[in-house]
């Protein structure tokens, strides 16, 4: 961790000009370089607001992800009409991505055995990754098609079909088999179906997930129930 944050420390600050360039650039065009640009940036701040959340290794780069799924969040909905530096409304949305996933890995590792893993929802004040599961249960449709008629336009539509894409096979099979089957498919089931161990396939679930809310949201998809 003190060798990222060594390297974001050197990556160059942004004026407040070039600021809002980049965020009218992403706002009104949807221009993802001008979004890469304002991640790389802020980068320091993701590493150091995991940093204090004194995480595992295994856990680090989940909580990163989530640290730039809420710079990406603060881009979108950052009001270019007020006189307040993006640094500092950004760095609402990191923490309350980082520590509602933090706060969540820590139920799983920690939680009494029996009891179902995961945190309630007064823990989490971004939408969690089971009300996916609530809005597109639909045994006639397959999983794609159940994602797709989510979106209300044809843009958005065609942005859900490119997120999933962005996924390995492995990764997509995951996420459709755990949250988007009626039935879904439990972990041991998947466990010996993949050969693969139930904590493995959970770290690959939640890294998938991360992944499809990170490109759902480079392609401004940010009402999406995933978020």
């Amino acid at each position: 961790m003190t060798v990222l944050l060594r390297a974001a420390g050197a990556m160059p600050l942004l004026d407040q000009g070039r600021e809002r360039e980049l965020l009218t650039d992403w706002q009104e065009n949807g221009a993802r370089e001008a979004l890469e640009e304002l991640i790389v940036s802020h980068e320091r701040m993701v590493l150091s607001v995991v940093a204090k959340m004194g995480a595992g290794i295994q856990d680090r780069e989940e909580l990163i992800s989530e640290g730039y799924l809420g710079l990406i969040k603060a881009a979108n909905l950052f009001d270019l009409d007020r006189d307040v530096r993006f640094s500092t409304y950004a760095r609402w949305w990191v923490r309350n991505h980082v520590t509602t996933t933090y706060m969540r890995l820590r139920t799983i590792v920690d939680g009494p055995r029996g009891t179902t893993r995961g945190v309630g929802p007064n823990l989490a004040p971004v939408t969690s990754d089971n009300d996916l599961v609530d809005e597109l249960h639909c045994p006639e449709k397959t999983a794609e098609e159940q994602l797709i008629n989510k979106s209300d336009s044809e843009s958005a539509r065609k942005s859900i079909v490119d997120a999933m894409q962005e996924l390995s096979s492995f990764e997509r099979e995951i996420i459709i088999a755990r949250n988007l089957q009626t039935p879904s498919a439990t972990i041991d089931v998947l466990s010996e179906r993949f050969g693969v161990s139930g904590e493995r396939l959970r770290q690959i679930e939640r890294r998938a997930m991360s992944r499809l809310k990170y490109e759902l949201l480079c392609r401004g998809v940010t009402s999406f129930r995933v978020m």
